[in-house]
C-alpha cells in the first residue's frame, strides 16, 4: 500500500507541473501587459498633447492655461502617474504598498471626474479649446459639443467604483482598472487627430 501511495502521489505531482508551470508563465506575461498598456496611454497623452505646449503659436490662447484647465493637466498627470506606479508596485511584489496607495488612487479618480466636468463646462462657455486642436478661435460650434466627452465621465467613474468594490479579488480588479484607463484615451485620441488634421490643412 504505501508503494502505490507513492507512486499515486508522484502520479499527481507529474499532472500538475504543466498547470503550475503554465502560471507561473502567465504572470509575467500579465505584468508585462499591464506595464505596457499603461505606457502606451502614457506615450498617447504625450503625442496628443505634448505639440501645443513644445510649439505654442498654433494654440488659440498663448500659455498660461486657466486656472482650471491648470488644475486638469496637473490631476490628470497624477492620476497617469499614480496608475503607472500602481502597475509597477504589482510587477515588484509589493501588493501591501499598492494597497496602501490605492486610497490616494480613488483621491485622485475623484478629482479627475470633477476638474474634467468644469473644465469641459468651461470649454463649452467661451466655444473654443485652447490648444485649437479640435475647435480653433472664431469657429462657431453648438456648445454640446464640449459637453460631449462628459458622457467618458460615468463609465470611468463607473470602473473605478467597481475596482475598488472588487479589490479583494485582484484578476477581476486589475481588469476594471484597465477599463477606467480606457475610457480616458478619448480626449488624448481626439486631439492628436485633431491637430495633425489641422496641421496638413494649414500646409
Amino acid at each position: 500500500m504505501p508503494v502505490e501511495d507513492d507512486m499515486s502521489a508522484n502520479t499527481m505531482t507529474r499532472a500538475s507541473e504543466p498547470a503550475t508551470t503554465a502560471g507561473i508563465r502567465r504572470r509575467p506575461a500579465d505584468r508585462w501587459f499591464y506595464l505596457g498598456f499603461t505606457s502606451l496611454v502614457i506615450l498617447l497623452n504625450l503625442v496628443s498633447f505634448g505639440p501645443s505646449i513644445i510649439d505654442p503659436s498654433a494654440r488659440t490662447v498663448p500659455l498660461p492655461l486657466t486656472s482650471i484647465d491648470l488644475a486638469h493637466v496637473l490631476v490628470s498627470v497624477a492620476w497617469l502617474l499614480m496608475f503607472l506606479a500602481q502597475v509597477t508596485l504589482i510587477a515588484a511584489g509589493r501588493p501591501a504598498v499598492h494597497r496602501r496607495m490605492g486610497i490616494v488612487g480613488v483621491l485622485l479618480s475623484v478629482a479627475l471626474i470633477v476638474v474634467t466636468w468644469f473644465m469641459l463646462v468651461d470649454g463649452a462657455r467661451r466655444g473654443f479649446d485652447l490648444s485649437g486642436d479640435l475647435v480653433p478661435r472664431g469657429t462657431t460650434v453648438d456648445p454640446g459639443t464640449f459637453l460631449a466627452p462628459a458622457e467618458a465621465l460615468v463609465p470611468f467613474g463607473g470602473f473605478v467604483a467597481a475596482a475598488v468594490w472588487c479589490r479583494r479579488r485582484p484578476a477581476v480588479h486589475k481588469r476594471l482598472m484597465v477599463l477606467a484607463m480606457w475610457t480616458t484615451t478619448g480626449a488624448p485620441v481626439a486631439h492628436l487627430m485633431g491637430h495633425w488634421s489641422l496641421v496638413s490643412w494649414l500646409k
